[in-house]
């Protein structure tokens, strides 16, 4: 039977109120920590289910790949620049689980 390391597990409450409850958790005598954001799955969850979080991570990891691609491939070939792009270093960053986090504020679709 899998058991849980408490070090290794963490309480996000989600909610959006001024002055949530905190309750004290424990797992195996252990008190457990409440955290703001927790990653799962490569999907960045806060507190408050506001996705800015996650788009600032995932837009800087799209920025290092799309910044990588200018300095290494120093190919004319327009085509294997494209593939370098869409298919394969920067669009699937951008559109992984895209359809779960989906951006709807204006400074996240930006």
């Amino acid at each position: 039977m899998m058991e849980f390391h408490p070090d290794k597990c963490e309480i996000l409450s989600i909610t959006r109120k001024k002055q949530p409850i905190i309750y004290p958790y424990q797992l195996h005598g252990h008190h457990l920590e409440h955290c703001d954001s927790a990653k799962y799955l490569g999907v960045n969850i806060s507190k408050d289910m506001r996705w800015t979080k996650h788009t600032d991570t995932i837009t800087t990891k799209a920025n290092s790949k799309l910044g990588f691609i200018k300095r290494n491939i120093n190919i004319n070939n327009r085509t294997v620049k494209d593939q370098a792009y869409k298919k394969s270093l920067v669009r699937p960053i951008l559109e992984y689980s895209q359809s779960v986090w989906d951006p709807y504020t204006a400074a996240d679709i930006q």
